[in-house]
This record gives C-alpha cells, structure tokens and sequence, in this order.
C-alpha cells in the first residue's frame, strides 16, 4: 500500500455513508468546539463514490467540521475501498476497536456483512468478535425496536434478548413477556 496522502476535499463532495455503522452521531457538538479551539487532529477517511466521496471513518468529524461551516475537509481518500463490503468491514473495524458500538448497532452492521454474503467466520474476524458474539448480536438486533432499546439501554441482558427471540415463534407467550418489560 502506497503511503496515504492527505487532501482537502470540498465537504459538499463528501457525504456520510448510506449505512453508517452507526444509528446516530454523539458528541458532534462538543467535538466541534474541541475542533474550534484546537483544530482536527486526524483527518477522515473516504472512498471514491463516483464524483463524490463517502466517509469510512470520521462521521463525527465530518459532522462537526460541516457544522463549524468549514468549506473543505482534510481527508484520506482509500481507493483499494473499492467494494461495499470492503468498505463496510472497515467501518465495523473502526468501530469495533472503540467499543462504543450498542449492541444493535453491532449486529445490523453484522447483519449487511452477511447480506453481502460473506461467512459469520469472515465476518467474525474482521470485527475482532466469535462467531458466537456475530449470531447473538444479530439475533438481538433482528428483534422489535422495543428490545433493542432495552439491550443497549441495559435493562436486560444479551442473554436475556436471545432468550427472548426464542420465544418469537410463542406470539402470546412472547407478547406477555414484552409486555413486562
């Protein structure tokens, strides 16, 4: 891999990718100010998207300097990204290394690898995980939003969650269970 060059891409170019491991960006406000007073450290990373560019790594610092109003954004333009599931395997990476993912969030990027049709195995070890933590993230994550909301606002446990979608197929049984919580 050549040495990667950092460029300053017109933000209007450069857009957050249509399924963005995460739900929903945090701290973006308070990152800007950071961005404000002591500029940005660490540029984004893109990947090619026809004329355009989509961000791979960096949502948060692209939100923030678009929010400071900044005309352009250094970047780091990855042009071996060059498949959506090379380009979605480094965002889970990224994020997965954090570990400020939810647990939901986890298993619906989880869930578009093995869309893509790449293995649990695979995917498993692009994202540093077991294949047991890939299946039980995605189970939870296949659940109804009131579910999810409650795994990644621990009031109940992943075990509790896969108990649960065991009992999906108990409509009644599962429904007084939902219910409860």
């Amino acid at each position: 891999m050549t040495t990667p060059q950092i460029t300053a891409l017109p933000i209007e170019q450069v857009r957050p990718h249509p399924q963005n491991v995460r739900r929903e960006l945090r701290g973006v406000d308070e990152l800007a100010e950071s961005i404000k007073a002591d500029g940005l450290h660490q540029p984004i990373i893109v990947a090619p998207d026809g004329d355009d560019y989509v961000v791979v790594m960096g949502n948060s610092r692209h939100a923030a300097c678009a929010q400071l109003g900044w005309d352009t954004v250094p970047a780091i333009v990855r042009t071996d990204l060059d498949t959506e599931p090379k380009v979605l395997s480094a965002m889970l990476a990224e994020n997965c290394a954090r570990n400020d993912l939810t647990i939901t969030e986890e298993g619906d990027a989880f869930q578009r690898l093995l869309d893509l049709d790449l293995s649990a195995a695979t995917v498993a070890k692009r994202a540093g995980r077991s294949r047991k933590q890939v299946a039980d993230r995605v189970t939870v994550a296949s659940q109804p939003e009131k579910v999810r909301q409650a795994v990644d606002d621990r009031q109940i446990t992943l075990a509790n969650a896969r108990t649960l979608a065991e009992l999906a197929d108990d409509h009644e049984l599962y429904a007084r269970v939902e219910r409860a919580m």
